[in-house]
């Protein structure tokens, strides 16, 4: 259990930070161009980190699928990647965000809470449940 909440984090991390590299690297100089005889790409390294970080963020993904219900990991996994990267946002982009996102994060780190209890509540009725039989 442990090591799947540890790849759920990881997974939230990968992609949160994957995405916020990818608009460092795209504000970078990106160019693409290509003639009859040759095709030429110039690609910023914060672009290609990031993408390289989203692609394992979604192998991660597939084993936290794998391991949890779908219901409960993807509501939990998008509002965590949500605050993660607001706060990316802000220490990497000098982004500022509104009070309006701030009450977001909020109620969706209480929404989380809320759904670890509902989990913990079942985890321990289904032990109690195979102490019964």
């Amino acid at each position: 259990m442990i090591i799947s909440i540890l790849l759920m984090l990881i997974y939230v991390g990968c992609s949160a930070l994957g995405l916020t590299l990818l608009k460092m690297g795209l504000n970078n100089k990106f160019e693409f161009s290509f003639t009859a005889a040759s095709i030429e790409m110039k690609i910023p390294i914060l672009l290609l980190c990031g993408v390289l970080l989203y692609i394992c963020s979604f192998l991660i993904n597939m084993l936290v699928v794998s391991r949890f219900n779908l219901s409960y990991v993807y509501p939990i996994s998008a509002g965590l990647i949500y605050v993660a990267i607001i706060a990316f946002s802000v220490l990497f982009l000098k982004e500022t965000i509104s009070s309006t996102q701030i009450i977001g994060m909020a109620a969706i780190l209480v929404g989380i809470m809320i759904m670890n209890i509902i989990l913990s509540d079942m985890l321990k009725r289904r032990q109690y449940r195979r102490g019964a039989e």
